[in-house]
């Protein structure tokens, strides 16, 4: 990892920081192979009704099992970013699936629709973004103000489309950390060609106790 500090991330700071080539390259190497190893492991989701997110996963408990260096990865380097970056301690989410995850996109409708995350912080490792792949990000303001709005629209991902957003296309070995409960955002596949994966590292402050009505949603909607 780069010893450069990254600018700050909070709610008086930036909602979400990207780090260009933050992952140093023998360990995005390793990181990759390892997943490559364990390519038959994805389970395919479409969310329920087919209002979830569309794409490959690994959830967090086959990745305790078959992929610990992930695991590793995440505590040793992922979480004492993110907690320089935020300024408070956090843990990782307490979810046996959803707490860190390996997720790959194919084809141009892989992604997810514009939704908030039912925890405080999401942090996103690209391992390999050919597919043109991007996270869009409403603004802080435009996220409060529809914030109840969203899920009533929530059929209807197009409405928020029409709104002004800024796109962060990652290359290999860049990360995202993001306040992703507090704006609104979603995962875009441009091309119809290529993969993109990711690692996401799912985290609370380390003081909340689990938000037991998120996690029913994300079972529901999700996977």
């Amino acid at each position: 990892m780069s010893r450069v500090d990254p600018p700050r991330l909070g709610p008086d700071a930036a909602p979400w920081v990207h780090l260009p080539g933050h992952v140093a390259h023998d360990e995005l190497e390793r990181l990759s192979a390892g997943v490559a190893r364990c390519m038959g492991l994805f389970r395919t989701t479409g969310g329920r009704s087919s209002l979830g997110p569309r794409y490959g996963v690994i959830p967090a408990n086959v990745i305790a099992r078959q992929l610990p260096e992930v695991t590793r990865f995440g505590h040793d380097v992922v979480q004492p970013l993110l907690e320089r970056v935020c300024g408070e301690r956090v843990r990782p989410l307490r979810s046996e699936r959803r707490a860190v995850r390996v997720q790959c996109y194919e084809g141009r409708d892989a992604g997810f629709r514009w939704h908030r995350d039912g925890h405080t912080y999401v942090a996103l490792v690209t391992l390999e973004n050919d597919n043109r792949g991007e996270t869009q990000i409403l603004s802080r303001a435009w996220s409060r103000r529809l914030k109840y709005a969203l899920y009533a629209a929530y059929p209807l991902p197009g409405l928020f489309s029409l709104l002004p957003r800024q796109s962060v296309t990652m290359a290999p070995g860049d990360v995202l950390l993001m306040r992703g409960r507090e704006v609104i955002h979603r995962g875009v596949t441009l091309s119809p060609d290529g993969k993109r994966v990711l690692l996401a590292y799912c985290f609370d402050e380390w003081w909340r106790e689990p938000r037991l009505i998120s996690e029913l949603v994300a079972s529901v909607i999700n996977y």
